[in-house]
């Protein structure tokens, strides 16, 4: 696949028949208007169809951006946007037609739609905003460390672990697959429930994720790698989970629909690295990995498909 890829090509990927595609957000420059976790909805269209304060979705950086469209000029003779973060002062970089997707029709925010039309931030609002935010987010940074680390130890003991599972309904937590679309853009995959995970994709992948998810809120996050230099060799590089979550064998789950999904494959090994949470690692000591530490790391040798049968 080229690393050089045209926002037509990536259309005919991620959109659907009626040209409309959805994902969530991340990063705050288009807050308040769209927040992070936001699920926005994209239209497809094409520059000279997207008006002055619609927010325009396009390629930029190996990434996919939205952001409010504040003029259309002609650049070589042909139409391209400038576009501006509702937070910031300056526009952006002017955007060809070959890199815009579409525009954003819809924005939902825990199962409710939020009103995203233009609005103008003077300086005085926009400088509340910033200040507000860094004050969160200091707040967050030294109030939830001492909380979060308590807690973790409370999750990893024994009492809380046997109440913790049997009172969580795990078949409310389901299992999906990503497999990302393209190497160089990041936040473009494609979603499959792990039954019906395709083998030949993963054969081809290097990098896909498994997640477990709730009401389509991710609840913890195995991400996979091959190894560049041995192709029978996968790394283990993420297993984040939210912490209302852990303690409840959550982990243990995710390392097994991994080892499930390397089965079928030309995998040999399976290897995780350190540093890893507690939880994680010992989640991975029930599941038969081998701690070998002059190499930092815990490995497990991946059985074909038939052993398991057997």
């Amino acid at each position: 696949m080229s690393d050089c890829i045209t926002s037509g090509d990536i259309t005919r990927l991620v959109f659907d028949a009626r040209g409309i595609m959805t994902f969530r957000t991340a990063g705050y420059c288009m807050f308040p208007c769209i927040r992070p976790n936001d699920r926005i909805t994209v239209e497809a269209r094409r520059v000279e169809e997207i008006a002055v304060g619609e927010i325009a979705v396009f390629r930029r950086d190996q990434r996919v951006v939205a952001h409010r469209v504040v003029d259309v000029e002609q650049l070589n003779n042909l139409p391209c946007l400038i576009t501006r973060p509702d937070r910031a002062k300056r526009n952006d970089a002017p955007i060809s037609g070959a890199d815009v997707l579409g525009v954003v029709t819809r924005v939902q925010r825990r199962n409710h739609e939020i009103c995203f039309t233009a609005f103008p931030l003077s300086p005085l609002p926009r400088r509340c905003i910033d200040v507000y935010l860094a004050c969160a987010q200091c707040v967050i940074r030294f109030a939830r460390n001492p909380i979060i680390r308590a807690l973790g130890l409370l999750q990893e003991s024994p009492i809380y672990r046997a109440i913790a599972v049997r009172l969580a309904t795990r078949d409310r937590l389901e299992l999906t697959l990503r497999v990302p679309l393209l190497l160089n853009v990041n936040g473009l995959y494609r979603s499959f429930s792990l039954p019906d995970a395709p083998i030949e994709l993963l054969r081809d992948s290097s990098r896909w994720s498994i997640l477990s998810m709730k009401n389509r809120v991710p609840a913890a996050v195995l991400t996979l790698e091959r190894d560049p230099a041995r192709q029978a060799v996968w790394w283990i590089r993420e297993v984040a989970t939210r912490i209302i979550y852990r303690g409840m064998e959550v982990e243990d789950r995710l390392l097994g629909a991994a080892e499930s999904c390397l089965a079928p494959l030309d995998a040999a090994k399976l290897c995780i690295a350190f540093p890893i949470r507690l939880g994680v690692r010992r989640a991975a000591q029930r599941r038969g990995f081998v701690e070998i530490p002059e190499d930092a790391m815990m490995l497990k040798t991946i059985l074909p498909r038939d052993d398991h049968d057997a």
